[in-house]
């Protein structure tokens, strides 16, 4: 008898200790759940700033570039042309290469994120 709740006790401590370690997992995995979370919001929030800032700039530079070909043309019209041709031009570009310079980094760092 006394050896049967010996094992039991046995058993009881195994078990309990065993959903402690399963707790313990868990909390670990939310965890880490939590971290790159953290660092892919981070990440998202800086892109969005900097892809901003960078419209605001490419904006301001458009106009600065249509005045000075209106200067040198002649005509404001033709320097808006020649600006949309080249944003024009721009934007095929990134379009066309779109694997090379957006998606192949973006799986690259998202792997990182959550191989790490």
């Amino acid at each position: 008898m006394q050896e049967t709740d010996e094992k039991m006790d046995n058993l009881t401590g195994l078990w309990s200790q065993l959903r402690r370690l399963a707790r313990l997992h868990g909390e670990y995995l939310r965890l880490v759940l939590i971290e790159k979370m953290i660092v892919l919001l981070a990440a998202l929030m800086l892109t969005f700033l900097l892809v901003g800032m960078g419209m605001m700039i490419l904006f301001y530079m458009g106009g600065f570039s249509v005045q000075l070909l209106a200067d040198a043309t002649g005509s404001l019209a033709l320097g808006h042309i020649i600006v949309a041709g080249a944003y024009l031009l721009l934007g095929g570009g990134i379009y066309l290469m779109r694997e090379r310079l957006i998606v192949r980094p973006l799986t690259r760092f998202i792997s990182r994120v959550f191989s790490a």
